[in-house]
């Protein structure tokens, strides 16, 4: 129980940190913002969770000045995904062994 518990704590701090580094990646691609240390470590950071996604979803340019990081909005909700489908098979996995997939 104690297993379940902990591993459930750390993939909801996985999602959320992912969440974070990935909002704030499309919020400073939007408004363009390249200088200043903070920004570069959070592109460095979130860079190789964009990175499957880069080639077929290229940024997008909305204005003038600003970007959509459309890699990086597919990301955030793929991972996501991915992430609360494994916080429902940790938090009951009897249910997952019950059902059947086969006839």
């Amino acid at each position: 129980m104690a297993v379940r518990r902990l591993l459930t704590i750390l993939l909801q701090f996985a999602i959320s940190i992912m969440q974070v580094l990935l909002g704030l990646r499309i919020v400073f691609k939007m408004v363009t913002a390249s200088e200043g240390v903070f920004v570069q470590w959070v592109y460095s950071l979130s860079d190789p969770l964009v990175f499957p996604f880069s080639r077929y979803f290229p940024d997008t340019m909305l204005s003038a000045m600003f970007y959509l990081d459309l890699a990086a909005i597919i990301a955030i909700i793929l991972y996501t995904m991915v992430g609360y489908f494994l916080l429902s098979m940790v938090a009951k996995p009897k249910e997952w062994r019950k059902r059947k997939y086969y006839s």
